[in-house]
């Protein structure tokens, strides 16, 4: 389900959460909890999904799941995303130790480009 590098537990921080932690299974069950500076009731939050992780090319990958707030999980610590009129997909880089988040984004009646991705500055390590 995920490639053995990436089981564990990833640690970071980003812009928006002072700690964020990331357990990822051999099965695909990703658990994230992040604790986000300027939340106003609940600062902690943890999502659990399950997840497929899929190759797209070298180091980058996507996550295939049909779970509902799987972004919460998979995209540690990061939060706002959303818009009209487009499909977002959570991937990540897999690099040198350390967990990028990234996204693809396209139009609703395209397919992705998954040469194409926005990423976050943010990098996790184990």
């Amino acid at each position: 389900m995920v490639p053995e590098e990436l089981v564990g537990t990833w640690t970071g921080t980003t812009e928006i959460a002072k700690d964020v932690q990331m357990t990822v299974a051999a099965d695909g069950t990703v658990t994230t909890t992040a604790n986000f500076y300027q939340a106003d009731l609940n600062p902690v939050r943890t999502a659990t999904t399950k997840a497929k992780a899929v190759q797209a090319s070298g180091n980058v990958y996507y996550w295939e799941t049909d779970e509902p707030g799987a972004f919460d999980a998979l995209l540690p610590g990061i939060a706002g995303l959303g818009g009209a009129n487009m499909k977002v997909k959570a991937g990540f880089i897999l690099e040198e130790g350390h967990y990028t988040p990234i996204v693809f984004v396209t139009g609703l009646n395209e397919d992705f480009d998954y040469s194409k991705y926005n990423d976050f500055r943010v990098s996790l390590t184990k």
